[in-house]
């Protein structure tokens, strides 16, 4: 049987609205297994999701995965590419 699950991707600027989606998607989907992965949110921003989702959704810190990974991040944001580099993140490695 194939395991599902959902995945977003934001910066501190957005990293809030992220919180609001996943939480909608909690709210509207059978139970699936959610990931917010995010660069540069404060231990404060971090509150958000504690209190919102209370602990539904994993939270990763891709800041040091991405910045190691060498790649220029010219055009987009950094959260563009993590969506490109995701099968490589030690949170999906099982």
């Amino acid at each position: 049987m194939t395991k599902s699950c959902f995945f977003l991707a934001t910066d501190a600027d957005y990293f809030p609205y992220a919180c609001l989606a996943a939480c909608r998607i909690l709210d509207v989907s059978a139970p699936v297994e959610g990931f917010l992965l995010y660069t540069g949110a404060s231990e404060r921003d971090l509150e958000v999701p504690r209190h919102l989702l209370k602990g539904r959704v994993g939270l990763g810190d891709v800041t040091d995965f991405m910045t190691n990974f060498c790649f220029r991040f010219v055009t987009y944001s950094i959260t563009a590419y993590v969506r490109l580099f995701s099968d490589r993140l030690p949170v999906f490695e099982h």
